[in-house]
């Protein structure tokens, strides 16, 4: 009768763990499928937190996209920080 209560207790835990692993691989199956599970938060407060301009103080136009790429001709730049809380995580 010992032999048949451990048996039957093994055979509790495996089904409780395949059914476990199961319900793993279904969530790890619907994480992968999405594009994008978490929104970064400083996603664009980084880029909004300088104000980029030419010599005379007219600001440069960029190309929008992952990161802002200025378009100059001029390697003179002014660079000012505009919102410091921005820059920090």
């Amino acid at each position: 009768m010992d032999i048949e209560r451990s048996l039957h207790h093994i055979n509790k835990l495996q089904i409780l763990a395949s059914i476990l692993l199961l319900v793993g691989i279904v969530v790890l199956v619907y994480l992968s499928q999405r594009k994008q599970i978490f929104k970064p938060r400083a996603e664009n407060s980084v880029y909004d937190s300088f104000e980029v301009t030419d010599t005379n103080g007219a600001p440069l136009n960029y190309d929008p996209g992952l990161q802002r790429v200025y378009k100059t001709d001029s390697l003179d730049i002014k660079i000012k920080i505009k919102d410091i809380q921005g820059l920090v995580p």
